[in-house]
């Protein structure tokens, strides 16, 4: 029960839940109504619902200003800023510039972390006071600048050139380019022109062509494919995010190259087939009937059978759920484990046999992740009718 889990526990099992949609609003609201829910997971339901653009209970947040845990500190001093407290935050940061040195580098990460996870805007002039801090890391003034780029892309792009300087070597301009490209916020093309050079980069002649194809707008599909051709773990993050966003016959054709490419003998395969499960539950948002298809023409127990379900576990159509009943699968492995999840996914009722399936999975014998065991024990909980009272168990005695 979460009344008796370690906070880290705490916070796991309500991610898990936040991330499979169980709670909604007023679910979050009878959480944080219980004093035994720790810290961290109380301020992160409380970020989850100013997000959603809620009201928080101020009070609530107000009492962990002081805590010893400086991010505990901080994520309440950002909360109760952007709610317009300007002093919370001028507190904090009198406390986190007087912190040992040691404990002030670890929490900067995670407090940068969180300004851009919840979109903190009432912390631009801080970040604007932590860049003139000439004693920072290479790797703190990178964090600092993609913040400040986050919040406002247009405002704080001065800082970029500063970081460049005058002559910046080819790391400092790949690590730049990483830069512009985690920005969400429109940048102007000629932005990039600071970092190319009259020679050979593949990697950063890439990433260039992506980052100045996605700033223009229109069909930035092949240089993003481009880049993931590459293989590269950094820059493959950034044009999966960047596909999300794009028009949907241009994203479709990123998703189905990938989906393509699973079986190719290039190395990798591992990267792959994460790639492809991110693929498979994006095209099913845009394309549902070209994943069914490929479903159902896709080998019994195959990789790619496994990274379809999966994907289409991510869906909140009722059309994964039918896609997943209608599929053949033979014996009790992994992707049956998965069928079964998808189908209690979306189905308003399971057998006697499916229940008794699904508790097996939830005990750890469907040989599927933690995670999906986590999301099949919510799922078991779901069909018995027993979410309300599951979470008010969670903090019995």
């Amino acid at each position: 029960v979460i009344a008796r889990l370690s906070p880290l526990a705490q916070e796991a099992a309500i991610a898990s839940a936040l991330d499979m949609d169980m709670l909604g609003v007023a679910q979050m609201r009878q959480l944080l109504s219980r004093d035994e829910l720790v810290t961290l997971p109380r301020l992160m339901l409380h970020a989850e619902l100013m997000t959603l653009e809620q009201d928080i209970d101020l009070a609530d947040v107000r009492r962990f200003l002081e805590s010893e845990d400086l991010r505990v500190a901080s994520l309440a001093a950002l909360l109760l800023s952007q709610s317009g407290d300007t002093n919370a935050l001028a507190m904090f940061r009198s406390r986190l510039e007087s912190a040992p040195t040691r404990e002030h580098r670890l929490v900067l990460p995670w407090l940068l972390d969180a300004v851009r996870q919840y979109r903190i805007t009432s912390a631009d002039r801080w970040l604007r006071t932590l860049w003139n801090d000439q004693d920072f890391s290479d790797r703190d003034r990178q964090a600092i600048v993609l913040t400040a780029l986050e919040i406002d892309p247009t405002g704080n792009v001065d800082l970029l050139h500063e970081y460049l300087g005058s002559d910046p070597s080819y790391a400092t301009r790949v690590r730049a380019v990483f830069i512009l490209l985690g920005v969400t916020g429109p940048l102007p093309t000629h932005v990039f022109d600071v970092l190319s050079r009259d020679t050979d980069e593949e990697l950063l002649d890439k990433l260039i062509a992506a980052g100045k194809s996605v700033a223009q707008g229109g069909d930035a599909s092949q240089p993003l494919i481009d880049v993931l051709d590459l293989g590269h773990a950094r820059a493959t993050e950034w044009a999966m995010t960047v596909v999300k966003r794009l028009d949907a016959p241009h994203a479709q054709r990123v998703y189905r190259h990938l989906l393509d490419q699973l079986d190719s003998q290039r190395p990798g395969r591992a990267e792959r087939t994460g790639l492809a499960v991110t693929a498979a539950a994006r095209l099913f948002e845009l394309d549902r009937e070209d994943v069914v298809v490929r479903l159902h023409q896709s080998a019994s127990g195959s990789t790619l059978q496994q990274a379809l379900l999966l994907g289409m576990f991510e869906s909140d159509s009722p059309r994964a759920g039918q896609a997943a009943a209608d599929l053949h699968v033979v014996g009790f492995g992994r992707e049956a484990s998965l069928r079964l999840l998808l189908i209690a996914r979306h189905a308003t009722s399971l057998d006697a046999g499916q229940q008794r399936q699904l508790a097996i999975i939830a005990g750890g014998g469907g040989r599927v992740s933690d995670v999906l065991q986590t999301q099949a024990a919510w799922l078991h909980v779901k069909h018995a009718g027993k979410v309300d009272a599951a979470i008010s168990s969670m903090f019995s005695n």
